[in-house]
């Protein structure tokens, strides 16, 4: 029973292919001989290798939860990603340990489910987690070391201490949770991190340099962004203006070009689209942001409606691709093709938090930016001037009505002389006669 009841939630978390904020492949192994079952995501590319060549990959992150051959109980245990450009200093974290097998509940699976989550994201080198999933991750390892402690002979004083702390920490955070809040978020209150906030990507870009619109020509600085991003969440304020390529096969002929579906948009970039002297900050060379056989971005629609703030635009009003709000960027690379996918993350509550102060911080530079370039503005005019310009009116009626003193204009008579070269009226013949009616007899009448 409780095999089936691990592989079915372990299934239906890979068949959703993401967890939490942390959006990842996730595959199950059932190993019947060793009485295990594992939920592990997928390995990824990172950067580039120390070694100079190559990508630097990680992996090895698990989910397991083992029964012991001897006296059947039950562990769960979690490993962390690990690369050669990060590592930590744990193996891993024992989550829980049971002494038997009918303490494993559908709520403990769900649970680890997600605590595996928060510890993925702190180990992998493209997220590093949020405060809150730190906080979790610190105390799970504190726990876990805990029960090391206590299994060893000769320590169970400081282990009792140490018990004790926890008990406080969790009556505190029992009753944060009780009053509204969170231990996680009172923290970020008192001691807000400087990295906190999502770093924010924004730009006007066009396919048609041509109509002068002041909009930024270079697409490949939207995809410097995307790269410098990649593995992070990051809030998109971006419009791309498409109006001269709607319905054109531009492929073939541009070095970027642009392709929908019903809920997503792709931008391709040829491998001649890097050719260039442009450096961009850290040392990029424009020739390092395309690969070999090129390079896409595929930018995904929220259909699930994961967060209030990721919209995609495509073709709004015929003209622009507007993409606004968190979206997470997950790089993949095949054949020498770089992808990388935006997709809209699930917001925990720090996260949320940062996007809405970014949302509001947003709208008020948009209202306070200048005209957009080539489209007509309204007069705007103070209420002095608006005073000053009816009075000039009134007056410049009053001067130039006539009085009654002065003459009135009136038509020129017409001179005798162009009357004469006129040919005669020709008269008329007279009406004929209308006949008159006649009295009808009495006979005529039936």
């Amino acid at each position: 029973m409780l095999v089936e009841l691990v592989v079915g939630k372990f299934e239906v978390t890979a068949s959703q292919g993401f967890l939490g904020a942390f959006a990842e492949f996730l595959y199950v192994k059932h190993d019947a001989e060793r009485r295990s079952v594992t939920l592990y995501p997928g390995n990824h590319p990172i950067g580039n290798s120390l070694s100079g060549t190559g990508l630097a990959v990680e992996g090895g992150a698990s989910l397991t939860i083992a029964q012991s051959i001897a006296d059947g109980s039950v562990a769960i245990i979690l490993r962390p990603f690990k690369s050669e450009l990060r590592r930590r200093h744990e193996e891993g974290i024992v989550l829980k340990h049971y002494n038997s097998p009918d303490c494993v509940t559908a709520r403990v699976i769900d649970r680890a489910i997600a605590d595996a989550g928060r510890y993925w994201r702190v180990s992998s080198a493209l997220d590093g987690g949020s405060r809150s999933d730190r906080w979790r991750v610190s105390y799970l390892l504190g726990r876990s070391r805990l029960h090391d402690v206590m299994a060893k002979p000769g320590r169970w004083r400081a282990a009792k201490v140490v018990g004790a702390i926890v008990g406080v920490l969790g009556f505190l955070g029992t009753l944060a949770t009780l009053s509204g809040t969170t231990v996680p978020q009172i923290w970020n209150r008192w001691f807000p991190s400087p990295d906190a906030g999502m770093p924010t990507v924004s730009g006007w870009y066009t396919f048609c340099p041509q109509e002068d619109t002041g909009a930024n020509p270079n697409m490949l600085d939207l995809l410097h962004d995307v790269k410098r991003n990649a593995g992070k969440i990051a809030f998109f304020d971006v419009q791309v203006d498409v109006s001269c390529v709607m319905g054109v096969h531009n492929k073939s002929k541009s070095k970027v070009s642009r392709t929908t579906e019903s809920n997503s948009v792709t931008y391709d970039y040829e491998t001649s689209a890097g050719k260039g002297a442009k450096t961009y900050p850290l040392g990029i060379k424009s020739t390092d942001l395309v690969s070999d056989n090129g390079t896409l971005i595929s930018v995904l629609g929220d259909r699930d409606g994961r967060n209030a703030f990721t919209s995609l635009g495509i073709n709004i009003e015929g003209a622009d691709d507007v993409l606004y709000g968190p979206y997470l960027i997950k790089a993949s690379s095949d054949d020498a093709i770089t992808l990388y996918t935006l997709s809209a993350p699930v917001l925990d509550s720090t996260m949320q938090e940062s996007a809405s102060k970014i949302a509001a911080q947003r709208r008020a530079a948009r209202e306070s930016a200048p005209p957009t370039k080539g489209l007509p503005q309204p007069i705007q005019l103070s209420a002095d001037e608006i005073r000053e310009l009816q009075q000039s009116v009134k007056a410049r009626a009053v001067t130039e009505e006539p009085s009654e003193d002065q003459p009135r204009a009136s038509l020129p008579p017409i001179p005798p002389e162009s009357l004469r070269g006129l040919p005669p009226i020709p008269t008329l013949p007279p009406p004929p006669p209308i006949k008159q009616p006649t009295a009808k007899s009495a006979n005529d009448v039936r």
